[in-house]
């Protein structure tokens, strides 16, 4: 038995253990909010994918501390209890806070366990104590089941020849840059953002050949709003906190203030706003794939749809 135990104090104290069998594996959770145990058949899983991801929790914990701060000093300023410890309290709690917040730019390293559909089975960050523990256990997997795919954080497709290519920035999504690449046999998607990182290989054989072109909203407006309202309320209370007398006396500071905020209502309209996109099916009619459409792409995404078509002998007139 190979037993790997990891610990992620962002995410409510989180302690995981992963028990690997001779015919299953065994995840015993254990938080401040949850407490289960689940079972995972060698079987199910198809595929191993490593990405990097940040500890996104560390910044709703800087957040909530903040904000409590705020509201306590607002009640203190009420009953006229307010104080200069408390002022102290709340320099070192603001200052705790924008520390955890930022650890929402360092990433690190998972590896993932996937069914045939590409959903998450499970998954384990990687540290120096239990890398080597992490790789047995993958040798592991790949002798109990049939792995059909298996992506690094590198393009291991590097230096073969490029058919098409697809470049995307999504801006609201932490400066999200997507590079995918149409080889001979699969495509490989390489995401790489300020909190994310990770490489995408879907192989043909995989895809059913059936397309379909859809109008949806960017959900990464979602992801930005939250951010900006994250970020207006640390930077906010840092200036109250430690420039009172300037943020006061200043007019221009003042006026950058409700400016900002001013910018919640544009930023959660955008993902109201409907774009094309394409997505692609694997053989049992579950999207693996997709990607947005745009005047300039559109052209080269009708011969990509060909391409695939082709390799993977569907007929459109079937449909």
């Amino acid at each position: 038995m190979i037993e790997i135990r990891t610990f992620e104090p962002f995410k409510n104290w989180m302690r995981k253990t992963y028990e690997f069998l001779d015919e299953k594996v065994i995840i015993k959770t254990k938080s401040l909010t949850v407490d289960y145990e689940n079972e995972i058949k060698y079987q199910e899983i198809k595929a191993i994918h490593r990405r990097k991801i940040s500890q996104q929790n560390g910044i709703w914990i800087g957040f909530l501390l903040i904000g409590t701060l705020s509201v306590l000093n607002w009640i203190l300023n009420i009953t006229c209890c307010n104080s200069a410890t408390f002022l102290l309290i709340r320099q070192i709690g603001t200052s705790v806070g924008l520390l955890s917040s930022l650890s929402v730019f360092y990433v690190v390293e998972h590896v993932g366990f996937l069914d045939r559909d590409r959903n998450y089975l499970g998954y384990i960050p990687i540290n120096k104590k239990n890398r080597d523990q992490v790789q047995e256990a993958i040798q592991l997997v790949r002798q109990k089941t049939e792995i059909i795919s298996e992506t690094n954080l590198v393009n291991s497709q590097t230096g073969k020849p490029v058919h098409f290519e697809l470049t995307h920035w999504d801006i609201p999504d932490m400066l999200n840059k997507s590079v995918t690449n149409f080889y001979g046999e699969c495509l490989v998607d390489t995401e790489k953002s300020l909190t994310e990182q990770l490489v995408t290989e879907v192989k043909y054989s995989e895809l059913s050949g059936k397309t379909q072109v859809i109008k949806k909203g960017n959900e990464s407006w979602d992801v930005a709003f939250s951010y900006w309202l994250v970020f207006w309320v640390l930077i906010s209370n840092f200036f109250f906190v430690f420039f009172q007398k300037i943020f006061k006396s200043s007019p221009e500071i003042q006026y950058l203030f409700w400016g900002s905020l001013l910018m919640f209502l544009p930023i959660y309209l955008m993902k109201f706003v409907k774009h094309e996109a394409i997505v692609f099916y694997n053989t049992n009619d579950k999207i693996i794939y997709w990607t947005w459409i745009s005047a300039k792409n559109r052209e080269k995404i009708k011969q990509i749809v060909a391409f695939i078509q082709q390799k993977t002998g569907y007929n459109p007139e079937q449909d």
